[in-house]
């Protein structure tokens, strides 16, 4: 599947959030090499590799998704997302203190996140509730709750 099929598949596109819209617009490519080459021609948008790190994981490419959210977190040391992202793919991809060391970072940043409440803001993006299920259990698995 395209990945612009394969997003609308996942994303629920009824409300109008800038996380959707922001990811829509990644993966609006067909190609890996276009989905990088847009960030290559726009070095200075600070979340693209947020984006891609999302795209990535959604198709199961977990070491993609792990390389651009450690870029993400390079860009943009202080920004929730961009640890939430490297909590996860470090996770996924067994880096476990890694993504212990991602986690404080995100308690750092956001001392009452919650897992749960993070969830339900998923929920209401995403169609396939098994992808956010999925993210959530990297999470807990690094520790947050």
């Amino acid at each position: 599947m395209a990945p612009i099929g394969f997003l609308h598949s996942h994303l629920n596109f009824q409300g109008t959030t800038a996380v959707s819209f922001g990811s829509l617009s990644v993966v609006a490519h067909t190609q890996r090499d276009d989905l990088e080459k847009a960030e290559r021609l726009n070095p200075s948008f600070h979340q693209s590799p947020l984006h891609l790190s999302w795209a990535y994981r959604l198709a199961g490419r977990y070491e993609d998704a792990f390389k651009q959210a450690k870029k993400g977190v390079d860009r943009n040391p202080n920004y929730l997302l961009t640890h939430l992202a490297l909590t996860a793919t470090c996770s996924l991809t067994g880096r476990e203190a890694e993504a212990c060391a991602a986690a404080v970072e995100v308690l750092r940043i956001t001392p009452r996140f919650s897992v749960e409440q993070y969830r339900k803001d998923l929920y209401a993006l995403f169609k396939d509730k098994s992808q956010i299920d999925f993210t959530i259990d990297a999470f807990h698995k690094a520790g947050l709750k």
